[in-house]
């Protein structure tokens, strides 16, 4: 998983954009992974583990095999890295 961040505390609230290409799959298949980001990233926030800023999650089609707490798990260790001083 690939994750590109511009931490800033103008912007108020974390805003969390997908890429996820073609090559992941079919329509339905992308946009399944994309429903399981968005929740395993609500739920980190909610948490307060994102920091106000723009962010960008580029999954590998692997994602779609791990259980939710393992996603969640590697969103948080890739959020710890990006907020790391």
């Amino acid at each position: 998983m690939t994750l590109v961040a511009l931490i800033d505390p103008a912007v108020g609230h974390p805003h969390v954009a997908y890429a996820i290409p073609r090559a992941h799959g079919s329509a339905v298949r992308r946009n399944r992974s994309r429903r399981r980001l968005r929740e395993a990233c609500r739920a980190l926030d909610r948490q307060g583990g994102l920091e106000p800023g723009l962010y960008l999650i580029a999954p590998r089609p692997e994602i779609d095999d791990l259980a939710p707490i393992e996603l969640s798990s590697a969103l948080h260790d890739a959020f710890e890295r990006v907020n790391a001083p």
